[in-house]
Protein backbone atom coordinates (compact mmCIF):
# COMPACT_ATOMS: atom_id res chain seq x y z
CA UNK A 1 0.00 0.00 0.00
CA UNK A 2 1.24 3.80 -1.09
CA UNK A 3 1.40 6.31 1.30
CA UNK A 4 -1.33 8.62 0.20
CA UNK A 5 -1.24 10.85 -2.46
CA UNK A 6 -1.44 14.71 -1.81
CA UNK A 7 -3.56 16.27 -5.18
CA UNK A 8 -3.02 19.48 -5.77
CA UNK A 9 -3.62 20.20 -9.65
CA UNK A 10 -5.32 16.65 -11.52
CA UNK A 11 -5.70 16.35 -15.36
CA UNK A 12 -8.85 14.59 -16.10
CA UNK A 13 -10.08 13.08 -19.49
CA UNK A 14 -13.97 13.00 -20.03
CA UNK A 15 -14.12 15.68 -18.04
CA UNK A 16 -17.91 16.88 -19.70
CA UNK A 17 -19.26 13.01 -19.68
CA UNK A 18 -21.30 11.51 -17.09
CA UNK A 19 -18.71 10.05 -14.95
CA UNK A 20 -16.09 12.88 -16.04
CA UNK A 21 -18.90 16.27 -14.40
CA UNK A 22 -19.03 14.38 -10.57
CA UNK A 23 -15.76 13.78 -10.41
CA UNK A 24 -14.40 16.98 -11.50
CA UNK A 25 -16.78 18.52 -9.00
CA UNK A 26 -15.65 16.17 -5.98
CA UNK A 27 -12.18 17.06 -6.80
CA UNK A 28 -13.18 20.91 -6.84
CA UNK A 29 -14.97 20.45 -3.27
CA UNK A 30 -12.38 19.71 -1.78
CA UNK A 31 -9.76 22.53 -3.29
CA UNK A 32 -7.85 20.61 -6.13
CA UNK A 33 -7.14 22.82 -9.31
CA UNK A 34 -8.47 20.78 -12.33
CA UNK A 35 -7.43 20.89 -15.79
CA UNK A 36 -9.85 19.04 -18.28
CA UNK A 37 -8.69 18.60 -21.81
CA UNK A 38 -11.95 18.96 -24.34
CA UNK A 39 -12.38 18.85 -28.24
CA UNK A 40 -14.95 21.99 -27.92
CA UNK A 41 -14.69 24.67 -25.30
CA UNK A 42 -19.04 25.13 -25.23
CA UNK A 43 -18.74 21.67 -23.29
CA UNK A 44 -17.37 22.87 -20.83
CA UNK A 45 -20.29 25.44 -19.87
CA UNK A 46 -21.27 22.72 -17.33
CA UNK A 47 -19.01 23.61 -15.38
CA UNK A 48 -19.61 27.53 -15.09
CA UNK A 49 -21.11 27.13 -11.91
CA UNK A 50 -17.48 26.07 -9.77
CA UNK A 51 -15.58 28.52 -8.96
CA UNK A 52 -13.71 31.00 -11.13
CA UNK A 53 -9.88 29.91 -11.76
CA UNK A 54 -10.13 26.44 -10.03
CA UNK A 55 -11.01 24.41 -13.79
CA UNK A 56 -8.48 24.90 -16.30
CA UNK A 57 -9.63 23.94 -19.89
CA UNK A 58 -6.84 22.33 -22.92
CA UNK A 59 -8.32 22.78 -26.14
CA UNK A 60 -7.36 19.22 -27.97
CA UNK A 61 -8.06 15.50 -27.62
CA UNK A 62 -6.34 12.02 -27.28
CA UNK A 63 -5.13 11.94 -30.85
CA UNK A 64 -3.10 15.36 -29.98
CA UNK A 65 -1.95 14.81 -26.54
CA UNK A 66 1.49 14.78 -27.34
CA UNK A 67 1.36 18.45 -27.92
CA UNK A 68 -0.38 19.05 -24.85
CA UNK A 69 2.82 18.04 -22.66
CA UNK A 70 3.52 21.43 -22.28
CA UNK A 71 0.14 22.26 -20.35
CA UNK A 72 0.87 19.38 -18.01
CA UNK A 73 3.53 20.49 -16.45
CA UNK A 74 3.52 20.37 -12.74
CA UNK A 75 0.36 18.12 -12.10
CA UNK A 76 0.35 15.05 -9.69
CA UNK A 77 -2.52 13.16 -10.77
CA UNK A 78 -4.37 11.94 -13.93
CA UNK A 79 -7.91 10.51 -13.93
CA UNK A 80 -8.20 9.01 -17.63
CA UNK A 81 -12.35 8.54 -17.97
CA UNK A 82 -12.18 9.63 -21.22
CA UNK A 83 -13.78 6.07 -23.39
CA UNK A 84 -16.19 4.88 -26.18
CA UNK A 85 -18.82 2.90 -24.49
CA UNK A 86 -20.73 2.66 -28.32
CA UNK A 87 -18.79 2.39 -31.58
CA UNK A 88 -19.73 3.24 -35.20
CA UNK A 89 -16.81 1.24 -37.12
CA UNK A 90 -15.29 -1.94 -36.41
CA UNK A 91 -12.31 -0.94 -34.17
CA UNK A 92 -13.62 1.95 -32.79
CA UNK A 93 -12.96 1.10 -29.48
CA UNK A 94 -9.52 -0.41 -30.35
CA UNK A 95 -8.21 2.82 -31.27
CA UNK A 96 -10.11 4.80 -28.53
CA UNK A 97 -10.40 2.84 -25.29
CA UNK A 98 -7.08 1.06 -26.31
CA UNK A 99 -4.51 2.80 -28.34
CA UNK A 100 -5.56 6.10 -27.51
CA UNK A 101 -4.94 5.25 -23.61
CA UNK A 102 -1.34 4.19 -24.27
CA UNK A 103 -0.61 7.24 -25.85
CA UNK A 104 -1.81 9.11 -23.01
CA UNK A 105 -0.13 6.81 -20.27
CA UNK A 106 2.93 7.09 -22.41
CA UNK A 107 2.86 11.24 -22.64
CA UNK A 108 2.48 11.30 -18.74
CA UNK A 109 5.28 8.73 -17.97
CA UNK A 110 7.84 11.67 -19.50
CA UNK A 111 5.79 15.14 -17.07
CA UNK A 112 7.34 15.48 -13.99
CA UNK A 113 5.19 15.96 -11.13
CA UNK A 114 5.78 17.18 -7.46
CA UNK A 115 8.99 15.73 -6.82
CA UNK A 116 10.32 15.34 -10.40
CA UNK A 117 8.37 11.61 -10.47
CA UNK A 118 5.84 10.78 -13.00
CA UNK A 119 1.79 11.48 -11.93
CA UNK A 120 0.06 8.95 -10.51
CA UNK A 121 -2.48 7.42 -13.39
CA UNK A 122 -5.61 6.31 -12.53
CA UNK A 123 -7.57 4.90 -15.11
CA UNK A 124 -11.08 3.70 -15.36
CA UNK A 125 -11.88 0.41 -17.10
CA UNK A 126 -15.03 -1.52 -16.51
CA UNK A 127 -16.15 -4.47 -15.54
CA UNK A 128 -16.61 -6.03 -18.76
CA UNK A 129 -12.50 -6.22 -19.18
CA UNK A 130 -12.68 -8.75 -16.51
CA UNK A 131 -15.60 -11.33 -18.19
CA UNK A 132 -18.83 -12.62 -17.02
CA UNK A 133 -18.96 -13.62 -13.10
CA UNK A 134 -17.31 -17.16 -12.78
CA UNK A 135 -18.88 -20.11 -12.85
CA UNK A 136 -18.59 -22.87 -9.50
CA UNK A 137 -17.28 -26.05 -11.06
CA UNK A 138 -19.14 -28.05 -8.15
CA UNK A 139 -22.68 -27.85 -7.85
CA UNK A 140 -23.60 -24.76 -10.00
CA UNK A 141 -24.21 -21.11 -9.49
CA UNK A 142 -21.90 -18.11 -9.74
CA UNK A 143 -19.52 -15.76 -7.60
CA UNK A 144 -19.07 -12.55 -8.31
CA UNK A 145 -15.68 -12.06 -10.08
CA UNK A 146 -12.79 -10.24 -7.54
CA UNK A 147 -9.62 -9.13 -8.84
CA UNK A 148 -7.53 -12.15 -8.59
CA UNK A 149 -9.87 -13.51 -11.35
CA UNK A 150 -7.62 -13.59 -15.09
CA UNK A 151 -9.60 -11.00 -17.16
CA UNK A 152 -11.56 -13.13 -19.59
CA UNK A 153 -13.67 -10.34 -21.63
CA UNK A 154 -16.55 -11.59 -23.95
CA UNK A 155 -17.45 -8.20 -25.93
CA UNK A 156 -15.61 -6.16 -28.16
CA UNK A 157 -16.19 -3.33 -25.93
CA UNK A 158 -14.52 -5.25 -23.06
CA UNK A 159 -11.69 -6.62 -25.25
CA UNK A 160 -10.50 -2.83 -25.87
CA UNK A 161 -10.62 -2.08 -21.99
CA UNK A 162 -9.27 -5.44 -21.18
CA UNK A 163 -5.98 -4.76 -23.79
CA UNK A 164 -5.71 -1.26 -22.69
CA UNK A 165 -5.44 -2.60 -19.04
CA UNK A 166 -2.26 -4.95 -20.16
CA UNK A 167 -0.50 -2.65 -22.49
CA UNK A 168 -0.82 -0.25 -19.11
CA UNK A 169 0.70 -3.41 -16.75
CA UNK A 170 3.93 -3.08 -19.14
CA UNK A 171 4.25 0.66 -18.70
CA UNK A 172 3.55 0.10 -14.44
CA UNK A 173 7.37 0.27 -14.09
CA UNK A 174 7.85 3.78 -15.62
CA UNK A 175 4.69 4.98 -14.27
CA UNK A 176 2.61 4.26 -11.03
CA UNK A 177 -0.92 3.37 -12.45
CA UNK A 178 -4.18 2.40 -10.42
CA UNK A 179 -7.19 0.30 -12.48
CA UNK A 180 -10.92 1.27 -11.66
CA UNK A 181 -12.89 -1.02 -13.09
CA UNK A 182 -16.67 -0.07 -12.22
CA UNK A 183 -20.07 -2.35 -12.71
CA UNK A 184 -23.01 -0.81 -14.21
CA UNK A 185 -23.18 2.63 -13.38
CA UNK A 186 -26.29 4.90 -13.06
CA UNK A 187 -27.26 8.73 -11.45
CA UNK A 188 -28.08 11.87 -12.06
CA UNK A 189 -26.72 13.03 -15.27
CA UNK A 190 -26.79 9.35 -16.51
CA UNK A 191 -28.48 9.85 -20.55
CA UNK A 192 -27.42 6.35 -21.83
CA UNK A 193 -29.17 4.62 -18.51
CA UNK A 194 -32.58 6.91 -18.76
CA UNK A 195 -34.28 4.65 -21.63
CA UNK A 196 -34.34 1.62 -18.63
CA UNK A 197 -35.62 4.59 -16.43
CA UNK A 198 -38.24 5.74 -18.70
CA UNK A 199 -39.45 1.64 -19.77
CA UNK A 200 -39.96 1.33 -15.70
CA UNK A 201 -41.94 4.11 -15.34
CA UNK A 202 -43.83 4.36 -18.58
CA UNK A 203 -44.56 0.42 -20.31
CA UNK A 204 -46.33 -1.98 -18.95
CA UNK A 205 -43.67 -4.66 -19.02
CA UNK A 206 -39.74 -4.08 -18.22
CA UNK A 207 -38.04 -5.84 -21.26
CA UNK A 208 -35.07 -8.44 -20.42
CA UNK A 209 -33.05 -9.92 -22.82
CA UNK A 210 -33.14 -13.93 -22.51
CA UNK A 211 -34.93 -16.33 -21.12
CA UNK A 212 -32.70 -16.26 -17.86
CA UNK A 213 -33.12 -13.34 -15.24
CA UNK A 214 -29.24 -12.75 -14.93
CA UNK A 215 -28.01 -10.53 -11.57
CA UNK A 216 -25.78 -7.51 -12.32
CA UNK A 217 -24.00 -5.23 -10.07
CA UNK A 218 -24.84 -1.45 -10.32
CA UNK A 219 -22.80 1.23 -8.82
CA UNK A 220 -24.14 5.32 -8.43
CA UNK A 221 -21.75 7.69 -9.61
CA UNK A 222 -21.27 9.59 -6.71
CA UNK A 223 -20.29 6.44 -5.04
CA UNK A 224 -17.80 5.85 -8.05
CA UNK A 225 -16.41 9.10 -7.88
CA UNK A 226 -15.52 8.55 -4.01
CA UNK A 227 -13.66 5.15 -4.90
CA UNK A 228 -11.95 6.84 -7.43
CA UNK A 229 -10.63 9.40 -5.18
CA UNK A 230 -10.03 7.02 -2.84
CA UNK A 231 -8.01 4.56 -5.13
CA UNK A 232 -6.50 7.43 -6.48
CA UNK A 233 -4.63 8.96 -3.21
CA UNK A 234 -4.19 5.71 -0.99
CA UNK A 235 -4.42 2.52 -3.52
CA UNK A 236 -2.54 -0.30 -5.02
CA UNK A 237 -0.29 0.86 -7.73
CA UNK A 238 0.00 -1.61 -11.21
CA UNK A 239 3.01 -4.05 -11.48
CA UNK A 240 3.98 -6.05 -14.40
CA UNK A 241 2.85 -9.20 -12.59
CA UNK A 242 -0.43 -7.94 -12.16
CA UNK A 243 -2.02 -10.66 -14.95
CA UNK A 244 0.49 -13.10 -14.77
CA UNK A 245 -1.61 -16.59 -14.26
CA UNK A 246 -0.44 -18.18 -10.90
CA UNK A 247 -1.29 -21.74 -10.40
CA UNK A 248 -4.50 -23.09 -8.50
CA UNK A 249 -5.25 -25.06 -5.72
CA UNK A 250 -7.85 -28.13 -5.47
CA UNK A 251 -10.93 -27.43 -7.35
CA UNK A 252 -9.99 -23.91 -8.04
CA UNK A 253 -7.10 -25.10 -10.37
CA UNK A 254 -10.05 -25.36 -12.79
CA UNK A 255 -9.95 -21.23 -12.83
CA UNK A 256 -7.35 -18.67 -13.97
CA UNK A 257 -5.88 -16.76 -11.41
CA UNK A 258 -3.51 -13.74 -11.35
CA UNK A 259 -2.23 -11.03 -8.47
CA UNK A 260 -4.96 -8.44 -9.44
CA UNK A 261 -2.51 -5.92 -8.14
CA UNK A 262 -3.29 -2.47 -8.52
CA UNK A 263 -7.03 -3.01 -9.46
CA UNK A 264 -10.41 -2.37 -7.73
CA UNK A 265 -13.78 -3.24 -8.36
CA UNK A 266 -16.40 -0.94 -7.94
CA UNK A 267 -19.85 -2.16 -6.76
CA UNK A 268 -22.51 -1.99 -4.60
CA UNK A 269 -22.74 -4.43 -1.97
CA UNK A 270 -26.51 -5.30 -3.65
CA UNK A 271 -26.76 -6.95 -6.76
CA UNK A 272 -29.91 -8.17 -8.16
CA UNK A 273 -31.40 -9.37 -11.60
CA UNK A 274 -32.36 -7.13 -13.98
CA UNK A 275 -35.88 -8.12 -13.69
CA UNK A 276 -35.93 -6.97 -9.77
CA UNK A 277 -34.32 -3.77 -10.99
CA UNK A 278 -36.94 -2.74 -13.14
CA UNK A 279 -39.12 -3.38 -10.32
CA UNK A 280 -37.07 -1.08 -8.06
CA UNK A 281 -36.99 1.42 -10.67
CA UNK A 282 -40.86 1.60 -11.15
CA UNK A 283 -41.24 1.58 -7.32
CA UNK A 284 -38.93 4.69 -7.22
CA UNK A 285 -41.48 5.94 -9.88
CA UNK A 286 -43.98 5.68 -8.03
CA UNK A 287 -45.62 2.60 -9.75
CA UNK A 288 -46.82 -0.42 -7.39
CA UNK A 289 -46.15 -2.97 -10.08
CA UNK A 290 -44.39 -3.73 -13.06
CA UNK A 291 -43.98 -6.89 -15.25
CA UNK A 292 -40.38 -8.24 -16.14
CA UNK A 293 -41.04 -9.51 -20.15
CA UNK A 294 -38.33 -11.87 -21.20
CA UNK A 295 -37.60 -11.48 -24.91
CA UNK A 296 -36.53 -14.33 -26.38
CA UNK A 297 -33.15 -15.33 -27.79
CA UNK A 298 -33.89 -14.84 -31.51
CA UNK A 299 -35.69 -11.65 -30.75
CA UNK A 300 -32.63 -10.14 -29.15
CA UNK A 301 -30.39 -11.02 -32.14
CA UNK A 302 -32.63 -9.91 -34.50
CA UNK A 303 -32.66 -6.50 -32.47
CA UNK A 304 -29.17 -6.26 -32.37
CA UNK A 305 -28.73 -7.04 -36.01
CA UNK A 306 -30.95 -4.17 -37.43
CA UNK A 307 -29.58 -1.97 -34.80
CA UNK A 308 -26.16 -2.86 -36.37
CA UNK A 309 -27.81 -1.90 -39.77
CA UNK A 310 -29.27 1.50 -38.85
CA UNK A 311 -26.26 2.44 -37.20
CA UNK A 312 -24.16 1.87 -40.21
CA UNK A 313 -27.02 3.82 -42.60
CA UNK A 314 -26.91 6.64 -39.78
CA UNK A 315 -23.51 6.64 -39.23
CA UNK A 316 -24.01 7.23 -35.74
CA UNK A 317 -24.13 5.10 -32.44
CA UNK A 318 -27.32 3.15 -31.56
CA UNK A 319 -28.34 2.75 -27.72
CA UNK A 320 -28.44 -1.28 -28.37
CA UNK A 321 -26.72 -3.15 -30.97
CA UNK A 322 -24.71 -6.29 -31.10
CA UNK A 323 -21.69 -5.37 -28.48
CA UNK A 324 -24.44 -5.06 -26.14
CA UNK A 325 -26.15 -7.94 -26.67
CA UNK A 326 -23.15 -10.11 -26.52
CA UNK A 327 -22.88 -8.53 -23.05
CA UNK A 328 -26.41 -9.15 -22.24
CA UNK A 329 -26.64 -12.57 -23.12
CA UNK A 330 -23.87 -13.94 -21.43
CA UNK A 331 -24.37 -12.50 -18.02
CA UNK A 332 -24.73 -13.11 -15.13
CA UNK A 333 -22.30 -9.33 -14.69
CA UNK A 334 -20.96 -9.74 -10.63
CA UNK A 335 -18.13 -8.51 -8.89
CA UNK A 336 -17.25 -7.93 -5.40
CA UNK A 337 -16.40 -4.77 -4.06
CA UNK A 338 -14.54 -6.47 -0.98
CA UNK A 339 -11.20 -5.51 -1.77
CA UNK A 340 -11.68 -1.86 -1.84
CA UNK A 341 -13.77 -1.94 1.32
CA UNK A 342 -10.80 -3.91 2.87
CA UNK A 343 -7.67 -2.14 1.58
CA UNK A 344 -9.13 1.73 1.03
CA UNK A 345 -11.38 1.52 4.09
CA UNK A 346 -14.48 2.79 1.73
CA UNK A 347 -18.03 1.93 2.53
CA UNK A 348 -21.41 2.43 0.76
CA UNK A 349 -23.03 4.72 3.17
CA UNK A 350 -25.99 5.10 1.04
CA UNK A 351 -28.47 1.81 -0.13
CA UNK A 352 -28.30 1.07 -3.37
CA UNK A 353 -32.56 1.92 -3.30
CA UNK A 354 -32.16 5.31 -2.19
CA UNK A 355 -29.52 5.91 -4.92
CA UNK A 356 -31.88 4.68 -7.33
CA UNK A 357 -34.96 7.01 -5.49
CA UNK A 358 -31.87 9.92 -6.19
CA UNK A 359 -31.44 9.49 -9.40
CA UNK A 360 -35.27 9.39 -10.47
CA UNK A 361 -36.13 12.81 -8.41
CA UNK A 362 -32.91 14.43 -10.69
CA UNK A 363 -34.80 12.99 -14.17
CA UNK A 364 -38.22 14.16 -13.23
CA UNK A 365 -36.51 17.49 -12.06
CA UNK A 366 -34.58 17.72 -15.28
CA UNK A 367 -37.98 16.47 -17.69
CA UNK A 368 -36.87 13.87 -18.63
CA UNK A 369 -39.67 11.04 -17.65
Amino acid sequence: MNSEQEMKSVLVTGATGFIGQTLVRDLCRQGVHVRILVRSRAKAEVFHNLPAGQIQVLDGDLDSIADKRGDLAGIDTVFHVAGLTREVRCGDFVRVNSESTVRLAECVRDINGPGGSPPVFVYISSLAAAGVACKLPRGGGFRPRSEEDYPQPVSPYGISKCSAEQALAELSDELPITIIRPAIVFGEGDLHGLSLFRMAKKSLFFFTPGYRDREFSYIHVADLSRLILAAAQRGERLSQHTFELIPGTEWRAREKYCTGQGVYFGAAPERMPLSQYGKALAAACGRKRVRAFRTPPVGVWIGAFGSEVVKKIRRSPTAFDLNKAVEAMTGPWICTSQKAESQLKFTFDVPLAVRIQQTVAWYEQAGLL
